[in-house]
C-alpha cells in the first residue's frame, strides 16, 4: 500500500507503506528525496483535520492523501509549544513574515514564538477577504492609534 504526499512548492510524492510506517518514517523518506530543502519545522498533516504526530501509524485506507507542510520557510528555529491557546498571540512582525505563507491555510504561531505571547487585542475577520488587506489595516490601526508593540489573537 502507499500514500500520496503533497509538498507545496515541490509536488506530489508516492510513498510505500509498511504495516508499521509512522509519520516520522514518511518525513525521513521525503527528506531523502529533497535533500536541499530545510527541514527543521515540518509537520505531516492529513488532508482532513487530523494532524499526525511523529509516532502515529499511517494507514493507507485512512490517510490516502497527506500534506507535508514545511514551516522551515518562515522560521529558522524549532517549534515552541504554547499549551494555552489564550497565550498564542501573534506580533505584527510575525504576521508580516507569514503573508505569503498564510495562503496555504496553516497556523504557525507556535512555530515562530520563543515564549508565551498573551494577546492584547482580539481581531475578528472573515477569510473571504484577502490576507494582505487584513495585515495592512492592522498596521494602519497600530500607527493611527499609536499602539505599542503588542500581539493579537486572530479568529
Amino acid at each position: 500500500m502507499s500514500v500520496s504526499v503533497d509538498i507545496p512548492g515541490h509536488g506530489h510524492f508516492d510513498i510505500k507503506l509498511t504495516a508499521s510506517s509512522t509519520a516520522a518514517d514518511i518525513i525521513l523518506l521525503l527528506r531523502e528525496r529533497l535533500p536541499d530543502s530545510p527541514w527543521h519545522g515540518n509537520k505531516l498533516l492529513s488532508s482532513g483535520v487530523c494532524q499526525l504526530q511523529c509516532d502515529d501509524i499511517v494507514e493507507a485506507t485512512r490517510h490516502s492523501t497527506l500534506v507535508l507542510t514545511n514551516y522551515s520557510e518562515i522560521t529558522s528555529q524549532e517549534p515552541f509549544c504554547i499549551e494555552d491557546t489564550a497565550e498564542r498571540g501573534i506580533t505584527r512582525e510575525q504576521l508580516a513574515k507569514i503573508d505569503g505563507y498564510a495562503k496555504k491555510g496553516c497556523s504557525m504561531v507556535e512555530l515562530m514564538a520563543i515564549q508565551v505571547q498573551r494577546p492584547h487585542w482580539f481581531v475578528s475577520h472573515a477569510w473571504i477577504e484577502p490576507w494582505i488587506g487584513k495585515l495592512w489595516r492592522l498596521f494602519e490601526t497600530v500607527l493611527l492609534h499609536c499602539l505599542s508593540a503588542t500581539s493579537y489573537f486572530f479568529c
